[in-house]
């Protein structure tokens, strides 16, 4: 939900989530060695274990932009989020 007291900040999330998703997370996730190709990486020539690689990464920032962009969707912060949000120094988040 798009806070009424910070709008400002409350889009700049929820857009950010959404780009970082769309830019970052859906390219390494679907296609690491397409992605790899396209950042200018050297490829080894067995490439089971870096897809496999890549596809953890994409998952893991998967699992880490989703919590951002969620709150400003459905108005509230899950336990899990809110734990997160700490562990990375923004103190206590409102409800």
């Amino acid at each position: 939900m798009i806070s009424t007291a910070h709008p400002t900040a409350s889009w700049f999330l929820l857009l950010a989530a959404v780009f970082f998703a769309v830019a970052f997370v859906g390219p390494i996730l679907l296609a690491p060695l397409r992605w790899a190709k396209v950042m200018q990486w050297s490829l080894p020539e067995d490439t089971d274990l870096t897809v496999y690689f890549g596809r953890c990464l994409g998952a893991f920032a998967k699992a880490c932009s989703v919590p951002i962009g969620m709150p400003q969707i459905s108005g509230r912060i899950d336990p899990v989020s809110d734990r997160l949000l700490q562990l990375f120094g923004f103190g206590e988040t409102t409800r």
